[in-house]
């Protein structure tokens, strides 16, 4: 008959506190991958919007004295939609990525 091995308390407390340790560690490590993951889709997204809205200043062409290229396209835009927005109608993307004409 085998005999079970006694350890001594002290090793069994600090082997019960190392998986502990362990188990605490490891849910660490996946709330730091889950931060870096939510991090990284942020950045995507505000790279997107900052591509988009760079497309935007540059397609303004003719830069008005006093004003930047924003307030040039913010006023190009209100003017438009002022103006019941006929011309941004008549060249909204269809739903399939269209032009509608």
């Amino acid at each position: 008959m085998a005999r079970l091995k006694r350890e001594h308390p002290e090793t069994v407390a600090v082997s019960v506190r190392n998986k502990a340790l362990e188990a605490e560690a490891d849910r660490l490590k996946a709330a730091v991958e889950r931060a870096i993951t939510q991090r990284d889709r942020e950045q995507d997204r505000a790279e997107a919007a900052e591509a988009k809205y760079n497309e935007l200043l540059l397609s303004v062409e003719t830069k008005h004295e006093n004003e930047s290229r924003h307030e040039t396209a913010l006023r190009y835009i209100q003017e438009a939609e002022r103006r019941g927005g006929e011309g941004a109608k008549r060249a909204a993307p269809d739903v399939d990525g269209g032009v509608k004409t």
